[in-house]
């Protein structure tokens, strides 16, 4: 396919501001979830509604995050509440009880529940909350679909060291190394390896504004975009995931006419089509993954992670 065909499948998208064209696809991607079968359901057990917020999880450790809510639908953020977690795998066994902790991974300070899982079958998981305060007990139930592994790193793995281009390959040229118009530059300061090298969490985004195979290519960077001044000494990395030239003032592909090749650091991550979004702690192991859509809150619970940023308790209002 050639670059002016694959842009031209996504005109529709290009003149939208980015950042907000960002959440608009958000809000379609959590609409649509429940009804296509591919994301996740919220249902009612007894007195309490259950609402997966994180939408993304692999067979490995993951960070599950939901919203809690009473049976009147009034959202629960209480920091008196015991609540605790109980994961069903698709073998119908139950594994050992977790307790789940109140954060505020939202700017908009909504109130989350939050638990470290080990999730180690493909498949419907059930969600099973138990929340206890003032004498009372609710109880209620959601569940998650577990994706299979598709190439990328698995979670936990040591993630392959490659070189990412930086300003210094740029000579403060920021548009001739990134298709975003509105660069962060401090997303050009290092290079993979050299984070890796020095023992430095950081966020590793393979995306493209320009050349989109999909609709949701510069999404997960225009997120990042977002949330990453939270976030104050933690590294991010965009890099672009097809091999591409600066010619007469235009960053286009490689060859210009196509079609469209992954770089080595993306053949590296196991890409075959942006984007996504990779978390790595200290230790240069993989803490999260991210395709496609990916939602602020549970980007912002992985970057926490990694971070050994505090989370800020919401008490109700």
């Amino acid at each position: 396919m050639t670059a002016v065909g694959w842009r031209s499948r996504c005109s529709w998208a290009l003149d939208r501001p980015l950042r907000h064209r960002s959440i608009v696809v958000l809000l379609l991607a959590i609409a649509l979830l429940p009804m296509s079968g591919r994301g996740f359901a919220a249902a009612t057990t007894g007195e309490l509604q259950v609402v997966p917020v994180s939408t993304q999880h692999w067979v490995g450790r993951n960070t599950l995050i939901v919203a809690l809510f009473d049976a009147a639908s009034v959202a629960i953020a209480d920091p008196g509440a015991v609540v605790t977690l109980t994961m069903t795998g698709p073998d119908d066994g139950a594994r050992s009880p977790v307790p789940m902790t109140l954060h505020q991974w939202a700017a908009r300070a909504r109130a989350l529940y939050a638990a470290e899982v080990d999730l180690d079958q493909v498949g419907r998981w059930s969600v099973d909350v138990t929340l206890e305060r003032a004498g009372e007990t609710l109880h209620g139930t959601g569940w998650i679909e577990v994706r299979p592994d598709v190439g990328t790193p698995a979670l936990g793995a040591v993630v392959p060291s490659v070189t990412t281009r930086t300003m210094r390959d740029a000579q403060n040229l920021m548009r001739s190394i990134t298709s975003d118009p509105d660069p962060i530059t401090d997303f050009y300061t290092w290079s993979v390896h050299e984070l890796l090298g020095a023992g430095r969490p950081f966020v590793l985004v393979f995306d493209s504004y320009v050349y989109r195979p999909n609709e949701a290519c510069g999404g997960a960077l225009g997120i990042v975009h977002e949330i990453f001044t939270e976030f104050p000494g933690l590294a991010v990395v965009h890099a672009e995931p097809w091999t591409t030239t600066y010619q007469t003032g235009v960053l286009t592909l490689d060859p210009p006419e196509g079609p469209a090749r992954l770089t080595d650091a993306a053949h590296a991550y196991g890409l075959t089509e942006p984007p996504w979004v990779f978390v790595v702690d200290g230790d240069g192991r993989l803490d999260a993954k991210f395709t496609g859509v990916v939602g602020t809150d549970e980007l912002r619970a992985a970057m926490a992670s990694v971070s050994g940023r505090a989370a800020t308790v919401v008490p109700e209002s």
